[in-house]
């Protein structure tokens, strides 16, 4: 059996599984809707945290070790969310809902453990599937809210998808309107009862990098969820970005002491919201 799908939630503790259901459908129906969310993932763990009340940052910024897709960490009561924008975006969505399960126990429980050593997500980990237990319910939880099994139907109908006989080319469909790594969308697919174990696991063992990208460009299909976005975006990540480079020694001291000066004074003149 493919290890995704043999160390899947949904396979392990279907009950769990469940529950975790029922939770990405409260959540959705409180924050989502009925929209697909693919990159709006990133604002909306911001208003998840304004709307809870907890001081939260969002890092988005390349890390040389591609390996590394995204960690959370608590500082000084603030909950920080770091995004490695050296992968592919459409990981950085599905790490960024895998750290908002994270934050969401972290708010239900106070888990001091969460506090000491916070949770670090690999690309590994995202291919292989065998994490520890939050870490399997934080996967479930990702595709769940990014790719609701109604929201799946509704497409499938749209571009005449049949699940009887679901191909390589309708997952790559799927995955250019959920912004979802090939094989978190198969799985999804699974989840869904829509494919049986034995089709899941022909599609799971179909799959390249390569193979996709030539095929969405071959057949007109955006392809910037395949794509790096080693821009940075916001203040928070110019701030981190000046003072990991101080500290690699990038650049010197006085230089980034200097810089950081100069953001503080951007952010002091900005609109208070």
């Amino acid at each position: 059996m493919n290890k995704i799908l043999e160390h899947s939630l949904v396979n392990c503790n279907p009950e769990r599984f469940k529950t975790i259901k029922e939770e990405a459908l409260s959540f959705c129906n409180e924050f989502v809707g009925h929209t697909i969310m693919r990159d709006d993932i990133f604002s909306l763990i911001s208003l998840f945290a304004k709307k809870r009340n907890f001081p939260f940052k969002l890092l988005r910024f390349p890390i040389d070790d591609t390996e590394l897709c995204a960690f959370t960490c608590v500082k000084k009561g603030t909950v920080f969310v770091t995004i490695n924008t050296a992968i592919p975006l459409g990981k950085q969505v599905f790490a960024a809902a895998h750290e908002l399960y994270h934050i969401i126990r972290f708010i239900k429980t106070n888990d001091l453990e969460f506090i000491e050593n916070g949770s670090l997500l690999t690309s590994s980990q995202m291919e292989n599937g065998d994490l520890l237990e939050e870490d399997k319910e934080a996967n479930a939880f990702s595709a769940l809210i990014l790719a609701p099994k109604t929201s799946i139907k509704e497409q499938a109908q749209i571009y005449n998808v049949s699940f009887s006989n679901l191909t390589f080319k309708e997952i790559i469909l799927f995955m250019d309107l959920f912004a979802l790594p090939y094989k978190a969308m198969v799985m999804r697919c699974f989840e869904c009862g829509f494919i049986d174990k034995g089709k899941t696991e022909e599609l799971l063992n179909s799959e390249t990098n390569d193979s996709i990208i030539h095929f969405c460009e071959s057949n007109g299909l955006e392809t910037r969820w395949l794509k790096t976005t080693p821009c940075i975006n916001n203040i928070e990540s110019i701030r981190a970005m000046i003072e990991k480079n101080k500290q690699d020694e990038v650049i010197s001291e006085i230089r980034a002491d200097e810089d950081l000066i100069y953001i503080e004074a951007i952010v002091s003149n900005l609109p208070r919201s």
